[in-house]
């Protein structure tokens, strides 16, 4: 059964370029688009951004998010609380994207996919392999004669285009009352929001190469002791990773 799928546009008042080329965009697409006005972390007081827990980060990573970095977490849980408040399957657009001509029909044929895979990335970062003997994803099924819907076995980052059911949004609210992440790392946690990161291949979304508004991490010298801790957390996500698709593989047999 399709669903109708709704197109978010998350985007900073000030940006008035980025906004002006995206929307341009989607109406050579003939597609219609909502703005969501981006939370700006050097600014805004916006609830979400007392959720940061800059301890933990500190503790796990030994530096902290940028105020842009937790504005862009903010921003998403906001578009993730509406989903949820209007019972809404959204398109998630961050505003510096460029956008196939094929998005039109690839959102017709993954809106009758919305009962099954609550959660599709339309681009992506670098796909990884989560283990260098395995592929970097699993095909679950094809969308169209160049098209693939597929299971990534390792998050592969990025969070400027995916489209996001009630449920799938509740599971990452729920997950995130505290947060300490990129919100696209975030996303990649299959194991802590139990989430399954599906996409489409090739992606269908690339971000334009435009410089961010959200700014670069300048990362500090570490002590030992934190360099320790941080490669701790990370070798024990990469185990909690592999057993979360360990369990995905086996569920599927």
């Amino acid at each position: 059964m399709n669903k109708e799928i709704k197109i978010v546009v998350i985007n900073l008042p000030s940006s008035f370029e980025r906004r002006e080329y995206v929307s341009r965009r989607l109406a050579e697409l003939g597609l219609t688009y909502t703005l969501f006005s981006a939370v700006n972390g050097r600014e805004n007081t916006d609830p979400d951004l007392a959720l940061y827990d800059d301890r933990k980060r500190l503790f796990e990573k030994g530096h902290s998010l940028t105020l842009g970095e937790r504005g862009c977490f903010a921003s998403h849980r906001g578009v993730w609380q509406l989903s949820v408040k209007e019972k809404a399957n959204i398109l998630v657009l961050e505003d510096d994207v460029e956008l196939s001509a094929d998005l039109p029909s690839i959102l017709h044929e993954c809106s009758a996919l919305l009962d099954d895979y609550h959660y599709i990335r339309l681009g992506r970062g670098t796909a990884k392999h989560s283990l260098k003997f395995l592929p970097k994803w699993k095909v679950e099924r094809d969308v169209d004669e160049q098209h693939r819907l597929v299971k990534y076995l390792r998050g592969p980052s990025c969070a400027h285009a995916y489209i996001i059911t009630p449920v799938a949004a509740e599971r990452f609210l729920s997950h995130s009352k505290k947060w300490w992440w990129p919100v696209d790392d975030y996303m990649d946690m299959e194991y802590l929001n139990g989430q399954c990161n599906y996409g489409i291949e090739p992606p269908l979304v690339n971000q334009r190469g435009v410089a961010s508004d959200i700014g670069g991490v300048k990362k500090p010298k570490r002590k030992i002791a934190t360099r320790i801790r941080k490669e701790y957390f990370r070798y024990l996500n990469i185990m909690r990773r592999n057993l979360f698709n360990l369990s995905y593989f086996l569920n599927k047999r």
